[in-house]
């Protein structure tokens, strides 16, 4: 038998992307494009340190293919585009290939390619020329018989004494000025992207780019009408940890005509669970979307910012307000028709000191969490969750209630999802409690199974 082998073929953009795989992308995207392209390339691996996973970027190496996807960790975005084994892969710009399997991209062909460009610098440590672009970079190995012919950095090793040219044996793909500070491309102003959600307990969210507000009293139209169609609809039809409440009865019926449903909006991280009876929001599920987590890459992190209960509201940033047509502070006993029922309220303007108001953030450690929300020190013992050992090779997560809400906590210290929710009765100046974390943990732990985000 023969075996075919399919190079994978891509067309070069300086400063902007390699194929499908463009500057600035969100991680689930990029492996997305992985996916819908797996008849060419056959073996990624994804690297992170497990540890302290925002110390260093997050890295999928397409290994057949000698491509490296460089992410920054804070944004999960994509940084910096290398190809490190040349000879793999096809490339081409504006339509040519410069380099193949047939075509060898030594400097002369690359110059004659790309146009002239300013000298570039010489690695004295890595024996290697390095000539630039804007957004593109070229690495040449050179012979250790000549390395003192461009040690000053001054020629360009067109060609060597001996006839022949370099060949180039790595490529960089950037934003900036140069490979070794790339950055990462702005996000244009109209772009919802990794927009901040102002999260207030006991409340709700407020989205500052679209500048409208959920709470616990907007109804399944208020959630359609400021953020769109859900990427899923998800039917709770069992709460596993329904065993641990002082309600539970039994088994009862099931089903999307008596199940409570969870609109999953996998491009926010969020998750929002709505009362099958009201159809008003029950639960905020937002998402971190660490690589050490099971459920990574199912959704895009979400951009929290976790206003503390002692945060008065002169100084909390885009205090969210009371329901609309509703008196402040009281609750909403049925569901309302109306768009403009829980969402179209505008929040006031935040005050001058909100900036420093203060808040937790996706990227805070649990100490630190804690050490912010109960000032004490009492967290809690927490309920353990495995979600099958087999299945789960980052072990498992703990979940810490607190009033109104619970932390999903990894074994690294790193938080893996935040669960908001409303107490019956609850009053707006009670303080940061622990409380029974079996009962609240099943806030949190009734969670959907999306699939992975398109």
């Amino acid at each position: 038998t023969t075996t075919v082998y399919h190079m994978l073929t891509v067309e070069l953009l300086p400063g902007k992307a390699l194929g499908d795989f463009v500057l600035g992308m969100h991680i689930t995207e990029a492996i997305a494009a992985i996916q819908q392209n797996m008849d060419v390339i056959s073996q990624v691996e994804l690297k992170f340190n497990e540890n302290e996973p925002l110390s260093m970027d997050i890295v999928v190496d397409l290994t057949e293919d000698g491509v490296l996807l460089r992410f920054e960790p804070f944004s999960q975005r994509l940084k910096m585009i290398e190809v490190y084994e040349v000879p793999r892969i096809c490339l081409s710009y504006s339509g040519t290939v410069f380099a193949s399997h047939a075509i060898q991209p030594t400097f002369v062909l690359i110059y004659s390619r790309f146009g002239p460009s300013y000298p570039g610098d010489y690695a004295v440590d890595k024996h290697v020329y390095n000539l630039h672009y804007p957004g593109l970079s070229f690495t040449f190995p050179i012979p250790s018989r000549y390395h003192s012919l461009y040690s000053d950095g001054e020629d360009l090793p067109v060609e060597f004494p001996d006839g022949t040219t370099p060949i180039t044996s790595r490529i960089f793909i950037y934003c900036g000025k140069n490979f070794r500070a790339a950055a990462l491309p702005p996000i244009p102003s109209s772009s919802l992207y990794f927009e901040e959600i102002v999260v207030r307990v006991s409340e709700g969210l407020h989205f500052t780019r679209r500048g409208s507000t959920l709470t616990f009293e907007s109804t399944a139209q208020d959630v359609l009408t400021e953020l769109g169609m859900p990427n899923r609809i998800f039917y709770k039809e069992e709460d596993k940890m329904r065993i641990h409440s002082s309600h539970h009865e039994g088994r009862g019926a099931v089903g999307p005509s008596c199940a409570d449903y969870f609109y999953n909006y996998f491009p926010l991280g969020l998750d929002i669970l709505l009362d099958h009876h009201k159809h008003t929001i029950k639960k905020f599920i937002l998402h971190t979307n660490f690589p050490t987590h099971q459920e990574f890459n199912q959704y895009v992190k979400c951009n929290f910012k976790l206003m503390l209960p002692s945060t008065s509201p002169a100084d909390a940033p885009d205090n969210i307000p009371p329901h609309a047509g509703s008196p402040a502070g009281e609750s909403s006993s049925s569901s309302s028709s109306s768009p403009s029922s829980g969402a179209s309220a505008v929040p006031p303007a935040p005050a001058a000191s909100s900036a420093n108001a203060p808040a937790i953030t996706p990227d805070m450690k649990w100490d630190a969490v804690v050490a912010m929300y109960a000032p004490a020190g009492r967290s809690g013992k927490p309920v353990i969750n495995n979600r099958g050992s087999t299945q789960n090779p980052f072990g498992a997560t703990y979940f810490y209630g607190f009033k109104d809400i619970v932390f999903e906590v990894m074994r690294n210290n790193h938080v893996a999802s935040v669960c908001l929710f409303q107490s019956p009765g609850q009053r707006q100046e009670d303080q940061p409690q622990q409380v029974g974390a079996p009962n609240q943990a099943q806030e949190a732990q009734a969670q959907p199974q999306p699939v992975a985000a398109q």
